[in-house]
């Protein structure tokens, strides 16, 4: 490359001139492109670190209070008095009758708050309780302890009743039986059967029970379907056999009832000629609290 001396400058203004020229970028540009490269965001090369699983937070858990068991008591009475309902003490000693619709009703813990006596027995102006078993353990007795007829003796005070119509209309069961038993006992004599009706109870509840007249057994044939109904409820034993009653003929007989496929019979009967069943009847307790208005 040769270099020449410029004519219109002196030696100390002698500038270089190359035979190629080189161009070179204008100092705007270039302070424009560094202010672009500041804007750019520097990528960080930094790795997070990794983070530790965190335990599930456990939920809380309510606490139940233990509830108490709840209370059952005995149902209450029937409201309403059909001719025969399921006589029963409750638990706590008080007499209740309900009817078998009602008793279905209840629940195992309920009926285990009662104890059934027996058929509570409305008609025809009469109420009593029926026995749900045969006294005398089911056994036949008789009516005097007696070996001979001729022996009999014809109780003082009670009344002898011939006619059959008559002798429905006796319902003295419980005076007669008292009136049996005095005598017995002021004589040493022995009436098996009004002593069995006496004698009896149901689970300790001995509650005045007494060999019904012949006028509170007629009322107990005129209902023996439905009496039998209940008795089958609370599993007693049904009436279907021959039984004692405490109305008096004579000396050496007294009314018997019987029942047979045939239909219901109503008899004089030998006091010692033989043996029949016993089943006991007794007055409602009418003192209790829960006995329905009507039966009162």
């Amino acid at each position: 490359m040769k270099l020449a001396p410029s004519p219109a400058a002196d030696d100390s203004d002698t500038l270089l001139v190359a035979e190629e020229i080189i161009a070179v970028p204008d100092s705007a540009l270039i302070n424009q492109a560094i202010a672009q490269a500041q804007q750019v965001p520097k990528q960080s090369t930094q790795v997070a670190p990794a983070t530790e699983p965190q335990p599930a937070k456990p939920e809380r858990q309510e606490v139940q209070e233990p509830q108490p068991a709840p209370v059952v008591t005995a149902p209450a009475a029937s409201v309403h008095t059909e001719t025969a309902m399921i006589a029963a003490y409750t638990d706590d000693g008080r007499y209740r009758a309900y009817t078998v619709s009602d008793w279905d009703g209840f629940t195992a813990d309920q009926k285990a708050k009662l104890q059934p006596v027996g058929v509570q027995l409305t008609a025809k102006g009469q109420q009593f309780i029926v026995a749900p078993t045969d006294a005398a353990g089911g056994q036949e007795v008789k009516w005097e302890d007696k070996d001979k007829w001729q022996d009999c003796v014809d109780i003082p005070g009670l009344d002898n009743i011939e006619s059959d119509a008559e002798a429905k209309r006796d319902f003295n069961g419980q005076s007669n039986t008292k009136k049996i038993l005095a005598y017995g006992k002021e004589n040493g004599i022995s009436f098996p059967a009004v002593e069995a009706a006496h004698n009896y109870s149901v689970k300790g509840h001995c509650i005045g029970w007494y060999l019904p007249a012949n006028g509170q057994w007629n009322l107990i044939l005129d209902n023996k379907l439905s009496i039998n109904k209940v008795l089958k409820q609370i599993g007693g034993v049904i009436i279907d056999d021959w039984y004692w009653s405490s109305t008096e003929i004579s000396s050496g007989h007294s009314w018997s009832v019987g029942i047979e496929p045939i239909g219901n019979f109503v008899t004089p009967f030998e006091k010692i000629g033989g043996t029949l069943r016993v089943r006991a009847v007794a007055l409602v307790p009418v003192s209790s609290p829960e006995l329905p208005s009507s039966a009162k």
